[in-house]
């Protein structure tokens, strides 16, 4: 009986140990420097016509636009509120497979005819620990580019929402 209890103790313990093997992602948010610099033209495009732990949290400047706030989730991403008179003019999945040894990173450019009031890019799955940011444009804007970043050797699986003011 006592071995029997000391083998169950034992890989109890063992089990309780490792819970997990993987490294906590880090947020990198881009300075403003950085932001300023990056050329719009230059970023592969996808025109669209038609909560975790919190790490980190972001504020982003619009020069028409009282200061606004992104908030950065572990995988997801919110930017603005979401009222009655807002409505989805953007609903898409966007994937990419792992490759061993590679880090895999999307830009998708998204433009409204109206000024974006909302924006939420949310993991859709099991964690890959990409992570999704604002790279220019947002809530305030017509338009908006967001960047997918995979981890090292994973993919990523995100919906892009993207909210505008009812027109009256």
């Amino acid at each position: 009986m006592n071995r029997a209890f000391l083998v169950v103790l034992l890989a109890a313990a063992a089990t309780a140990a490792v819970i997990s093997n993987e490294v906590p992602d880090v947020v990198e948010v881009p300075s403003a420097d950085e932001v300023a610099d990056v050329d719009v033209d230059e970023i592969p495009e996808v025109v669209v016509a038609d909560m975790d732990e919190l790490t980190d949290a972001v504020e982003l400047t619009d020069e028409a636009v009282e200061l606004q706030t992104a908030t950065v989730t572990r995988q997801n991403l919110s930017q603005g509120n979401i009222t009655s008179a807002d409505t989805r003019v953007v609903n898409r999945v966007y994937r990419a497979r792992g490759t061993e040894g590679q880090t895999k990173v999307r830009n998708v450019r998204i433009r409204t005819k109206r000024q974006i009031s909302a924006i939420r890019v949310s993991r859709v799955g099991d964690s890959q620990n990409a992570t999704p940011s604002i790279v220019r444009g947002g809530v305030g804007n017509s338009f908006v580019i967001i960047r997918i970043q995979s981890a090292v050797g994973r993919g990523y699986n995100y919906r892009v929402e993207v909210y505008v003011k009812k027109s009256a």
